[in-house]
């Protein structure tokens, strides 16, 4: 059976969806989105450039957060969703 390959603006609120309820280390954000590690640092590299969420070191563990910014896009992404219906 072969994978539909979703939208790359999908797999972004997805991200984003994720550190809303808290920071996610890399590992637990790679296995979240189902991405290889190429294809999740790509995508955290373009959502930090945009500051849409941000890399930070607690202890000696690395997390992401969303930034203010990533969560008023989630929450626009949101209402276009409910608008329209599922756009993946």
């Amino acid at each position: 059976m072969k994978r539909t390959r979703r939208p790359n603006v999908v797999i972004y609120m997805q991200m984003l969806r994720l550190l809303l309820d808290s920071p996610k280390g890399p590992t637990s954000l790679q296995q979240g989105l189902g991405l290889n590690y190429p294809k999740f640092v790509e995508t955290a590299k373009l959502l930090e450039s945009k500051e849409l969420i941000r890399k930070d070191t607690e202890g000696e563990r690395e997390v992401y957060r969303i930034t203010p910014a990533g969560a008023q896009l989630h929450r626009e992404w949101r209402s276009v969703v409910e608008t329209l219906g599922d756009v993946s």
